[in-house]
């Protein structure tokens, strides 16, 4: 039997401390120095973390910078226009 392994990450937003399976993060947002992770389901943060910091984290997970503002989980893509 093949096991799925879950992988994590940590967010700091809003005060806290999040931990996000990446599985779940369908695409982050550059907001100047800042990044908006949004969720499968449409939760989202607002992290101190660049764009940049995040393609490098992101990358080895299947997730591809597409613009300058937006990195996206391919994982989850199933068609392109």
């Amino acid at each position: 039997m093949e096991s799925k392994k879950i992988q994590k990450m940590l967010i700091t937003a809003d005060g806290s401390v999040k931990v996000v399976d990446i599985s779940e993060v369908e695409y982050l947002e550059s907001d100047g120095c800042y990044s908006d992770i949004h969720l499968v389901g449409g939760e989202g943060y607002k992290t101190s973390k660049t764009i940049g910091y995040y393609e490098k984290v992101l990358s080895k997970y299947g997730f591809m910078r597409v613009h300058n503002k937006y990195l996206v989980n391919m994982q989850l893509v199933s068609e392109l226009k």
